[in-house]
């Protein structure tokens, strides 16, 4: 699912892609040349979700944008490549999360987490090993689950985001 500026309200989207799953691109590179070496620029395209049940299952990226990703509600689940070449999250601006949930697995080679400017409390765990398919995923705040999944690839990166984190706890 690619275009400049992609805004997801409501619904159940599933994606299994043999490259990036949502990618907010216009087509050209975000990359420019400026005196004979290679620099980032940080486009206008947009990927914004505000609701929804969000499943994208992505050899490349899961969620892409050549811009800014923003989280405002929804349960948004990314299980990203196995390779290091991509992440489960791939942003050049900002990665902003105001609400809804976020599950994101993934190689911890290019692992992005959420931005500072997020309202709403999140982790990037790089882990020490790798887990394989089926390896079970559970999140506790205080000893109360707020997240459970079972992972369906190979993955050594998590990212998690959900209004049920509090900070200072456990």
């Amino acid at each position: 699912l690619e275009a400049p500026e992609i805004v997801i309200d409501s619904g159940e989207v599933r994606i299994k892609a043999s490259d990036d799953g949502i990618n907010a691109a216009d087509g050209t590179s975000d990359m420019a040349v400026g005196f004979g070496q290679m620099t980032n620029t940080t486009s206008q395209n947009s990927l914004t979700i505000n609701g929804g049940e969000i499943y994208v299952d992505a050899e490349g990226d899961g969620l892409d944008a050549n811009g800014s990703i923003y989280i405002n509600g929804g349960n948004v689940i990314i299980e990203g490549p196995t390779s290091g070449a991509d992440g489960a999250l791939d942003y050049d601006g900002e990665l902003k999360i105001a609400g809804g949930t976020l599950l994101a697995i993934g190689s911890r080679q290019m692992a992005q987490g959420i931005s500072q400017t997020s309202t709403q409390y999140g982790m990037l765990v790089n882990l020490p090993v790798s887990y394989d398919v089926g390896a079970k995923i559970k999140i506790l705040d205080d000893g109360e689950t707020i997240m459970e999944w079972t992972g369906g690839k190979k993955f050594d990166s998590l990212v998690f985001s959900s209004a049920g984190l509090t900070k200072g706890k456990t």
